[in-house]
């Protein structure tokens, strides 16, 4: 039997195929109008049938893109009277980004304004109602929405997370008399404090609902045709599993589904290294993505932004994304200077060396043109790179810069790697870590490429090389367990509350945890984490504490969210009272042996390099001739150092003068720089 992970990225899709005894990989380009086709096509090119599969797990961004790109479906909402402008308000305030730029206009919400509908009802904060809700005016909003040919409804009442029985009714009354529209509720998605937040995670979630799923549809009867007879799993943000008809009813829990999976395999990868504190990179075609591990734990989130103005509450492994891959386009701005991203050359055409119709100069050009990418082998096992292509894009802003072609690519890796670096310290700042402490894990088709560089740039001093980089969030894939997340707001001050009540709250949110479980067919023993978010009276923002199993105990909890403050910021308040904002429960069923997609060891004496190529070496200026060594002809122990360079299908490693390596037993090449 066959387990396999499949990550649609923006520029190839990975394949992990992991049959008893040995680890295939496949990649092949994405196929961004229509994802599903890299997916099967890609089945079939690995010689894998449905039928075989004992587990099929993926990771997709189409929804995120989706969002992104303003490709959805065309979405109404319905809510309470007088907060219909609630998506258009927001927060009131710019992006960081824009801060001082004057001419700044704040996005179009997702939902437009026309389709916008009101109704008359009212639920108090403590839950009681209010005002009646008017099924009448409930009616002809859904039969205008309908005619204005909306596929999805988002429906988000006031105090709806306190008492769900208008949005419920809502719901029914859609499902008897306009069952083509798709309804997405806040109290079934995001039981949770916080308006404008709710407000914006339901319509996005119905916004791309009929785009995902008709996707996840199309992959489950093709599948399905071909003979498989179980579910298909797919990654969560939360880097957890859900089968595809769960993802089909709450899509917008896979806004971070591939970067999700590699942050979980960077996790595990640093682990097995001897390496508890750990920063992944993952770096592809048209981004770069960060995540850290401490103390061998995932840091989390509960909420995010997938774009400018549209915020979600869902629980997410903190990742941060920037636009900076192997696609990123090389620009000049109107004052003369050299650029680099956001925009990127993605799959469709690719960079200039693709040959696939791109012109414009990427990260990818530059280090073709300086020898770090070889023409010799296909990248990706099916990309042929023609270096005069990339020389004729990169002299488009080398002319008008009035310098030579090798110091413009140059100039793009660099300007790319501190991008990279400015992200980097920011998410160390707020997390209260020093990188310098920290190994860094390059994954990625792009990211051993640039690692040593930036590694060099934050002055951390290890990094480990994972035997297959290129698809680290298809591995992760194979890591994942089923997870689910509930949150339930019940705001109480902790000192003069009635905990009785509260951890009867938590019992019955752990009961319908393990009935999701239950659902997912998960019969095993599951893990359950309980946690209180948390802040001190009058703050604005709380933060996680986890909660021990059993009663809660006032002053347990409160030492606890003390000692979290404190590490956070510095301080505790004493004899502040403390206030709880939200409940959260986590359930985890546990799935097949991780170990299963491990590569197979290479023992062994070390050979020769394969061959040589001049290299350009940024320190000296000047091309170098450097080894190239094939990374699957590599053995546990060997030792090698810069300059030169490691090729193998799915990503080329750099290492610039000043590291050395070796490859460790589990088959990651760990660099470290020399005194």
């Amino acid at each position: 039997m066959t387990m396999i992970g499949v990550d649609i990225g923006g520029t190839f899709t990975d394949f992990i195929i992991a049959e008893r005894g040995s680890v295939r990989i496949h990649k092949r380009p994405s196929t961004p109008r229509a994802p599903a086709e890299a997916f099967l096509k890609g089945l079939e090119e690995a010689s894998v049938a449905p039928g075989t599969l004992e587990k099929a797990v993926h990771g997709t961004t189409v929804g995120t893109n989706t969002m992104i790109e303003r490709r959805g479906a065309r979405a109404g909402l319905i809510t309470t009277s007088g907060f219909r402008d609630t998506l258009e308000i927001g927060r009131g305030i710019k992006p960081m980004t824009d801060y001082f730029n004057l001419r700044w206009t704040a996005p179009a919400p997702l939902v437009p304004r026309e389709l916008r509908c009101e109704v008359s009802e009212r639920i108090a904060p403590d839950g009681s109602i209010v005002d009646p809700l008017d099924e009448a005016e409930v009616e002809a909003a859904l039969e205008f929405l309908s005619e204005q040919g909306c596929d999805s409804v988002a429906v988000c009442l006031l105090f709806s997370y306190a008492n769900p029985v208008h949005e419920r009714r809502i719901a029914e009354i859609a499902a008897k008399k306009f069952p083509a529209l798709s309804i997405s509720t806040s109290s079934d998605l995001l039981p949770q404090w916080r308006e404008y937040e709710r407000t914006s995670t339901t319509a996005g979630d119905a916004y791309i609902k009929p785009v995902m799923a008709r996707y996840f549809t199309a992959l489950e009867d093709k599948l399905a045709a071909g003979g498989l007879d179980r579910d298909l799993f797919i990654m969560k943000s939360n880097g957890g599993l859900m089968t595809s008809r769960t993802a089909k009813n709450y899509p917008i829990h896979t806004f971070l589904s591939g970067p999700a999976a590699a942050a979980l395999a960077g996790k595990f990868i640093g682990k097995s290294a001897g390496y508890d504190n750990v920063i992944t990179t993952d770096m592809g075609g048209t981004s770069f993505d960060l995540s850290l591990v401490r103390d061998n734990e995932l840091a989390y989130r509960t909420e995010g932004e997938i774009d400018v103005g549209i915020p979600v509450l869902i629980p997410t492994i903190d990742i941060r994304t920037l636009g900076a891959g192997g696609g990123s386009i090389s620009w000049i701005d109107a004052g003369g200077a050299l650029k680099v991203g956001p925009q990127s050359a993605g799959a469709d055409p690719g960079p200039a060396c693709y040959s696939r119709g791109g012109t414009k100069p990427t990260v990818t050009d530059a280090n073709l043109l300086l020898g770090r990418l070889g023409t010799e082998a296909a990248l990706g096992g099916s990309v042929r790179l023609d270096r005069d292509k990339s020389v004729k894009a990169i002299q488009q802003v080398a002319e008008p810069l009035g310098l030579e072609v090798e110091k413009v690519a140059k100039g793009i890796i660099d300007i790319c790697i501190n991008n990279i670096v400015h992200e980097v310290r920011a998410i160390s700042a707020q997390q209260g870590i020093d990188p310098r402490a920290f190994a860094m894990i390059a994954a990625g088709g792009a990211g051993p490429l640039h690692v040593a560089p930036l590694a060099e740039v934050l002055g951390m001093r290890t990094v480990i090389v994972p035997p297959r980089p290129g698809l680290l969030s298809a591995s992760g894939l194979l890591l994942a367990d089923l997870r689910f997340d509930s949150v339930r707001s019940w705001p109480l001050v902790l000192e003069r509350g009635d905990l009785g009540q509260l951890n009867a709250v938590f019992d019955e949110m752990v009961g319908e945890a393990l009935h999701n479980l239950e659902g997912e067919g998960f019969g095993g023993k599951p893990t359950l984490i309980r946690l209180l978010d948390m802040r001190y009276e009058g703050q604005n923002w709380e933060i996680s504490v986890p909660v021990p199993a059993g009663e809660i105990s006032s002053e347990v909890v409160a030492a606890a969210f003390d000692t979290e403050h404190e590490r956070l910021y510095g301080i505790r308040i004493p004899n502040a009272r403390h206030e709880v904002v939200n409940l959260r429960v986590t359930a985890i069923g546990p799935q097949a042996d991780p170990t299963r997609w491990l590569p197979s060891i290479q023992t062994g004496v070390a050979g020769p390099p394969a061959s040589r190529r001049k290299v350009y070496d940024h320190a000296s200026d000047r091309y170098v001739e450097a080894p190239i060594y094939d990374r699957e002809t590599l053995v546990i122990g060997q030792e090698f150092e810069g300059l030169c360079i490691v090729d193998q299908i799915d990503t080329t490693l750099f290492v610039p003068f000043g590291w050395k390596c070796k490859v460790d037993n589990q088959a990651n090449i760990v660099m470290t720089r020399k005194d």
